[in-house]
């Protein structure tokens, strides 16, 4: 791991309003590099306890930028970290993917690749945060009901 992304860290946890700018250019110097591991990293930077909600949309806009079945992919396989450490992120980022038909496909074709409790979880949380999704939320319950017989 490199400096400016060990800054991008510590800025994610720890930023004030006149380190915004520095976060959003170490950001943009990762615009370019789409590789699974770099995406693992920039999505550990998601955390709920930071207040600047706008530069973490950048982070969002960031790693949306990926290949739609690397991002997924990717998203699942860190699943029980993100929900973990940032809820509100988590929940924002899965409610993109269901709400695009591409991502959600991908989600539901890639969805084995993550532990069934880390799926309820998240089930549960898009359930409180998201009622918008209930009815797909209930599918996929069922779908992994299917799964575990």
């Amino acid at each position: 791991m490199n400096v400016s992304f060990k800054r991008l860290q510590y800025l994610a946890k720890n930023m004030k309003s006149s380190e915004v700018k520095e976060f959003e250019a170490l950001l943009s110097s990762y615009m370019e590099k789409k590789d699974e591991e770099t995406l693992k990293n920039l999505l550990k930077l998601f955390n709920d306890k930071n207040h600047f909600y706008e530069v973490l949309y950048s982070l969002v806009h960031l790693v949306e930028t990926w290949p739609a079945e690397i991002y997924v992919k990717t998203l699942i396989d860190t699943l029980s970290v993100q929900i973990n450490q940032s809820p509100f992120w988590t929940d924002c980022l899965f409610n993109r993917i269901f709400n695009n038909p591409q991502t959600f496909f991908l989600f539901k074709k890639n969805m084995q690749l993550a532990p069934k409790k880390d799926l309820l979880e998240l089930f549960d949380l898009m359930d409180k945060e998201s009622p918008h999704h209930k009815a797909v939320i209930e599918e996929l319950r069922q779908q992994l009901k299917l799964r575990y017989i």
